[in-house]
């Protein structure tokens, strides 16, 4: 019996799916090889940042979440004046300067020296977008659905709801006509008319996934670093994502080489440290109005 012929190696990729850029390369040695204290340190970081959140919490006991706040409710009580800027030193995965926007500055900026915390901070924030902060919020397409459905009623009370919703749809409607007043109520029912006038198909599962597709793309944005970006996606949970990470791979590599990202490299200035801007929620706001008008 003959063995098999061995198999062609693939083809090379063409240039044009090739990312240059006149940037320097990022790509770090993994940790044991790197150089300097600084760099081993950097290393040391990118290679735990898909399981610090969850080692946090672990070692700790929980502990890491009252801490933060305490830090923040000690700081709110020194300071005599709300605060217009904040800067987190070391931000990680920017779950203190998260919890700093409870002291209601224009503006959180963490730095840090690890590519790879910052990508996942930036992937967390991407969630926090008014447009993309129910995904967050409610992670089943059940409560999506749910709450969908509860919004569409406050303006059609006529709108058909299927049986097996009508208890989560009852429960979000009295949520919603309890807490939405005014200008708030106002605004949900300008958008649901709009929505339901225009006619189109709700293909919630399509929604979830372009958000997050979206975090993956602001963590390439941030990180700078594709094999970096890479790996976190492949050493991530496959519950943290809608999307398999087969197509989140490929997504990223295809956003890689796109126009949208170049441009956004083109503007990009290296430094020592990467940056993280946390916009406050009322300029959040503001700015979603303006969009909007």
């Amino acid at each position: 019996m003959k063995a098999p012929p061995p198999r062609a190696p693939p083809p090379p990729l063409p240039d044009l799916l090739i990312p240059r850029s006149p940037d320097p390369p990022m790509t770090k040695p993994p940790v044991g090889q790197a150089e300097g204290k600084r760099e081993q340190v950097e290393a040391m970081f990118d290679e735990i940042a898909p399981r610090y959140d969850l080692l946090n919490r672990v070692l700790s006991f929980g502990t890491d979440v009252w801490w933060r706040k305490r830090a923040v409710a000690f700081l709110g009580e020194a300071l005599p004046f709300r605060p217009r800027r904040l800067l987190d030193v070391a931000t990680g995965t920017a779950d203190l300067a998260v919890e700093a926007l409870s002291l209601k500055p224009d503006e959180v900026v963490g730095v840090d020296i690890s590519e790879g915390m910052l990508r996942l901070a930036a992937q967390k924030l991407a969630y926090l977008r008014p447009g993309m902060y129910l995904r967050h919020l409610l992670a089943s397409g059940t409560a999506l659905k749910a709450w969908l459905f509860a919004a569409i009623k406050l303006t059609s009370p006529q709108f058909p709801v299927a049986p097996e919703l009508e208890g989560a749809v009852l429960e979000a409607t009295s949520v919603l006509e309890a807490g939405l007043q005014g200008q708030a109520r106002d605004h949900l029912t300008r958008v649901v008319s709009k929505l339901l006038a225009s006619g189109a198909a709700l293909d919630l599962k399509r929604w979830v996934a372009a958000v997050d597709l979206t975090a993956d793309r602001a963590g390439l944005i941030v990180a700078h670093d594709l094999d970096n970006a890479l790996a976190l996606v492949r050493a991530a949970d496959e519950s943290s994502s809608s999307v398999p990470v087969e197509r989140r791979v490929q997504e990223l590599i295809l956003y890689s080489v796109s126009p949208a990202y170049l441009a956004i490299r083109l503007f990009r200035v290296l430094g020592l440290v990467s940056t993280v801007h946390v916009p406050s929620p009322d300029r959040r706001r503001a700015r979603a109005g303006v969009e909007e008008a």
